[in-house]
């Protein structure tokens, strides 16, 4: 198990993790390395319900705290990642703008411009790393072309002819969140077990096709227990913060 886990985690960081403080006091878990975006999205929402705050009620000692707080971790997080985010935010005052087959064609330009560019200019054991623009340029340019599909994809033509998944769609969308987080874990346990494949054979694919089936199954258990019950968690903790206090 200690290929699994290349080193030792202490409680500090488990617990950064838990509460999105990794990639800011303490690393991401290095057996779940997706746990760095969900700091960023904690951040994302900390930041955006601080400043809706702010602006619907008005600037108090505890919201300016919070934004002090927020200004002080996007400092020492890649900040460029909060723009990519507002981008897809803003995306949503657009959701009635003329032209969206227009972006939509342009936005898929820009996608496969930044893709393609970052791509290149990777690492790769196949070619030599080709730079054509600084990789954060072409991140941007990925970001803002997604952004750009979004009032298309959106739209009420697009949802419609979608309907007919729509159940199906839903399924798969209630554990998603869990899939990303527990996947890696999972299958990291799973890579100790069966090892690395050196070649293709039916043997190996069918080894693979299991990883994934008991990576989904752990996922489906964990949703079960956990994620299933957000919505009842919320409501009793909106319970709790709506009854008055005795006095």
């Amino acid at each position: 198990m200690e290929s699994v886990f290349q080193r030792s985690t202490n409680f500090a960081e488990l617990a950064g993790n838990m509460i999105g403080l990794n990639e800011i006091l303490v690393p991401s878990l290095t057996a779940d390395a997706v746990l760095w975006s969900l700091a960023y999205e904690i951040w994302f929402y900390v930041l955006a319900g601080t400043v809706g705050y702010i602006i619907s009620r008005g600037p108090n000692i505890a919201s300016l705290a919070v934004l002090a707080i927020c200004v002080a971790v996007f400092s020492v997080m890649q900040v460029e990642n909060l723009l990519f985010w507002l981008l897809g935010a803003m995306a949503s005052l657009a959701k009635d703008i003329r032209f969206k087959p227009v972006l939509l064609v342009i936005g898929i330009c820009l996608v496969a411009i930044g893709t393609t560019s970052f791509a290149l200019s990777s690492d790769s054991v196949s070619i030599v790393p080709v730079t054509f623009m600084p990789p954060v340029v072409a991140v941007f340019l990925l970001c803002l072309g997604i952004a750009m599909t979004l009032p298309f994809l959106a739209s009420t033509p697009v949802n419609r002819s979608l309907s007919g998944i729509r159940r199906f769609s839903v399924a798969i969308s209630s554990f998603s969140y869990t899939v990303y987080l527990f996947h890696r874990p999972v299958d990291a346990v799973l890579g100790a077990v069966f090892g690395r494949a050196d070649f293709i054979s039916i043997q190996t694919l069918s080894v693979y096709l299991l990883r994934i089936v008991i990576c989904l199954a752990a996922a489906v258990f964990f949703y079960w227990c956990f994620e299933r019950n957000t919505a009842a968690g919320r409501k009793y903790l909106h319970g709790i913060i709506a009854k008055p206090a005795i006095a």
